[in-house]
């Protein structure tokens, strides 16, 4: 009897696992079933396994045909920094300019008059010393590439990067609302770029705060060659070249409208910095989507950085933090911290080898 018992019990316990599992089964179904459909209205293009194709987007780019509002804020060395020399100050800050003018007027032609072709450039310039520079450099490349769309602001005043930024936003006068690219001189940009920073703003919605890789002082990066590789060659996503400036906001795309509705930059704020932390602030508190991510087709380009005794704590703290991140990867800067220990152990080897050969 308990031998023909076992067999019963075995089927018994199959027959219940089976009872269970498709009463699981159908529990599931009906979560499924009862679950609300996605708004579809509150789902990004591109996010959440959009189905959506690249002939979507091209065609939403081509029926966006507004134009671009760039703005770059320069100054010269007297308006930027007062606690150095005055041939410090002009070496540094003059160089800097000059090479950032080269790529900035090189972004533009290339990028926004050859390619895009929908780009209005507004340069907001404080003091007088390299204005006439700027402007010849405007002349020649509206003459050459028949490229009228810009406006150059001279500022005769104390510096202040939000400040600039405010006047460029509203020297707009054409009527219509604008998408701005809030954007520095030390900044390259592509073609995709662009497009990625329509596609992430709505007015009323969505304003987009990109993330910039920002590149390591290339005589540091590239010590081994005699002269650092052209900035075309720079332009390179490695762990040894750059990083992600995920602490900056001062790049960002949004509508001249949602600009203006909640107020601006804080016009308090003088020197660089924090301006560009509290404006996004105030988006994380509004009902506006904030974009926040990185994007391959913007790099911030290394250039000496000089932090003035004028600015505030905060300021000048967040300057030292820059600067000190600004410059090469842990790697390279380990390197250059215990270089002249690697150069006492290279010479005793090379002696000791020297010691075996004779």
């Amino acid at each position: 009897m308990p031998r023909r018992g076992l067999p019963l019990q075995g089927r018994v316990r199959w027959l219940v696992l089976g009872i269970f599992l498709l009463l699981v089964l159908l529990l599931f179904a009906y979560l499924l079933e009862c679950t609300p459909p996605a708004d579809v209205s509150q789902v990004l293009p591109g996010l959440g396994g959009d189905p959506y194709r690249k002939e979507y987007y091209l065609a939403l780019l081509q029926e966006q045909d507004y134009i671009f509002f760039f703005v770059w804020v320069g100054a010269t060395q007297s308006q930027m920094l007062h606690s150095f020399t005055r041939e410090q100050v002009r070496f540094s800050l003059w160089k800097f300019w000059k090479c950032c003018d080269q790529a900035m007027f090189s972004v533009c032609r290339e990028v926004c008059i050859q390619q895009d072709k929908r780009v209005h450039l507004t340069v907001v310039y404080f003091g007088q010393t390299g204005l006439q520079e700027v402007k010849a450099s405007l002349r020649k490349m509206s003459s050459e590439e028949n490229f009228s769309n810009y406006t150059l602001i001279p500022v005769d005043e104390e510096f202040s990067r939000g400040r600039g930024l405010d006047i460029g936003a509203h020297t707009w006068e054409k009527g219509d609302d604008v998408l701005m690219f809030f954007c520095d001189v030390d900044i390259y940009f592509t073609l995709e770029f662009l497009s990625t920073c329509r596609l992430n703003t709505a007015p009323g919605k969505r304003v987009f705060y990109p993330v910039v890789f920002s590149l390591y002082n290339p005589s540091i990066v590239y010590g081994n060659l005699e002269f650092p590789p052209p900035i075309e060659n720079l332009l390179i996503h490695k762990k040894d070249g750059g990083f992600w400036r995920d602490f900056g906001f001062g790049m960002t795309c949004q509508y001249r409208s949602d600009f203006l509705s909640i107020g601006g930059f804080d016009l308090e704020v003088k020197g660089w910095g924090v301006e560009d932390v509290h404006l996004y602030r105030k988006y994380l508190r509004s009902d506006q989507i904030v974009i926040r991510t990185p994007v391959s087709g913007l790099f911030h380009l290394w250039h000496e950085k000089l932090c003035a005794d004028e600015l505030t704590p905060e300021q000048y703290r967040m300057c030292i933090q820059s600067k000190a991140m600004n410059e090469a990867s842990h790697s390279h800067l380990g390197m250059l911290v215990f270089r002249e220990e690697i150069e006492t152990h290279l010479r005793k080897q090379a002696y000791k080898t020297q010691s075996v050969l004779h």
